[in-house]
């Protein structure tokens, strides 16, 4: 190919494309126009929907904030009450001595009647007031005297008993004349033999009784002498106590009794 094909195929090419470019230019223009209506609309619909789906979408991305709780506070004005619960205070009224004096109730008059006692008590009579021991008296003073009697008897009995300490004690005894023997019983009181308890185990009045008496005489002398021996010997409490308790008896029994 020659110089002169190669110059007339550019020119051929140059020209067709000043062609095309003549031919596509309108249709350019109109696609341009359609993109300009379309972003036109567009534009508008932002204009006008825009500020809602804008704060739609900042209300969905931002963070929510944490809501702390809001400390109750009482207001002074819900607390204090309401004037129609404050209770009004009373009034006090003095009290006004409705009794009127002797000298007001006499009237220049000098008897002195019932009229006269009530108008000093304000028209009634002054009644008499009842004493403690009338108004205790649930009972006679008779009733009372003796319950107070049986009251001081049952503790003096037992006074007694606390403070006395009896025992009952017996012994073999020989008779009088060693021909015998007896079971001889007797109370003791406080360590103190009672006498009109000794030989008490044998009917009263009869020959046993009697010689059973006239050896406990007998006993009680023996038991002196051997329990001051013991005392000598030993010295102990219960020596001395033995030997005081027939020792009395000795000196203080008498078998007639």
């Amino acid at each position: 190919m020659g110089l002169d094909d190669r110059e007339w195929m550019r020119r051929e090419s140059e020209e067709r494309w000043r062609e095309g470019i003549t031919r596509k230019a309108p249709r350019r223009f109109r696609l341009s126009a359609l993109h300009l209506l379309v972003g036109g609309v567009f534009a508008i619909g932002l204009i006008l929907v825009g500020p809602p789906i804008g704060k739609f979408v900042t209300k969905i991305l931002s963070p929510s904030p944490h809501k702390e709780p809001r400390p109750v506070v009482q207001s002074v004005e819900e607390s204090a009450p309401s004037p129609s619960q404050v209770v009004a205070p009373r009034e006090t009224v003095p009290i006004q001595n409705s009794r009127h004096s002797l000298q007001e109730c006499l009237q220049g008059d000098t008897v002195i009647n019932e009229d006269v006692i009530r108008c000093q008590h304000s028209g009634e009579l002054p009644r008499k007031q009842p004493s403690q021991s009338e108004a205790q008296g649930m009972v006679s003073s008779e009733y009372l005297a003796k319950y107070q009697a049986e009251r001081d008897r049952r503790i003096a009995q037992t006074r007694v008993a606390q403070s006395s300490f009896q025992e009952r004690a017996g012994e073999w005894i020989k008779s009088w004349d060693g021909g015998t023997r007896y079971y001889a019983e007797w109370t003791v009181v406080n360590n103190v033999i009672d006498g009109t308890s000794v030989c008490g185990n044998h009917r009263r009045g009869s020959i046993e009784y009697r010689e059973c008496r006239k050896g406990a005489k007998v006993y009680f002398r023996e038991q002196c002498r051997a329990w001051e021996r013991r005392v000598a010997s030993d010295g102990r409490d219960l020596s001395y106590q033995m030997k005081s308790r027939y020792c009395v008896a000795q000196s203080s029994f008498s078998p007639m009794g």
